[in-house]
C-alpha cells in the first residue's frame, strides 16, 4: 500500500473511532435519570476494526474525560468476511 493509501486508511480509522464516541456518548444517561447515582462508573463496548495502537489512545482519552470504561472488541482475521481479505 502506498504511502497516501496508509495515510487515508489512518484517518478514516480515526474518523470511524471518533463517530463511535459521538454515538457511545449521546447514549449515555441523561439528566434526573434515577437509574444511576452521579458516581456510579458505566462502560461502554465498542466494536473496533481500526488498529489497535491506534484506538487505545483515543479510548483512554474518552475514558479520562467521561469516567466511562471501554471495553473494546477487536476485529481479527477470522471475523473478516471474505471480502474484506481480496486483495
Amino acid at each position: 500500500m502506498s504511502r497516501k493509501g496508509e495515510a487515508f486508511v489512518r484517518q478514516w480509522a480515526v474518523a470511524s473511532l471518533l463517530a463511535v464516541m459521538v454515538a457511545a456518548v449521546s447514549c449515555g444517561p441523561r439528566q434526573g435519570d434515577s437509574s444511576r447515582t452521579e458516581d456510579a462508573a458505566f462502560s461502554v463496548v465498542v466494536y473496533c476494526s481500526a488498529d489497535k495502537e491506534f484506538a487505545e489512545l483515543i479510548f483512554r482519552a474518552y475514558e479520562a474525560k467521561t469516567g466511562a470504561k471501554i471495553l473494546p472488541l477487536y476485529d481479527t482475521e477470522e471475523t473478516k468476511s471474505p471480502a474484506s481479505r481480496r486483495s
